[in-house]
């Protein structure tokens, strides 16, 4: 009975992050934004494309109840990343904005 109400809660609390993520990712897709650093800005779009791919297999973890799926695929190695992407894209973004290349040559390095 315990796992269970623990369970709920937790689910509840993923599901208010990803409503709050999701308003806030809205924000940030949402046209250009001037004066504003546009390779900076286009990492974190990208970090939050990841973000919702890690929301996307929570879901699908939580719907199966395990991180296994099929026959032998394990849907974590797909969840881990996602959140981290959300860390390490923005930061390479920064990284090269500092670095001495050419603003369309350091773009090159996410398209």
């Amino acid at each position: 009975m315990t796992d269970v109400a623990v369970g709920i809660l937790l689910f509840l609390t993923a599901m208010g992050l990803i409503v709050t993520f999701i308003v806030l990712a809205v924000k940030l897709f949402r046209g250009p934004a001037p004066g504003r650093d546009p390779l900076l800005l286009f990492g974190m779009r990208y970090g939050s494309a990841t973000t919702m791919l890690g929301f996307g297999a929570g879901l699908w973890m939580s719907a199966v109840q395990s991180r296994l799926t099929g026959e032998g695929g394990n849907i974590l190695p797909l969840h881990a990343p996602g959140f981290h992407g959300l860390q390490a894209v923005p930061l390479i973004a920064l990284l090269l904005n500092r670095s001495s290349l050419t603003p369309s040559s350091a773009e090159r390095w996410f398209t």
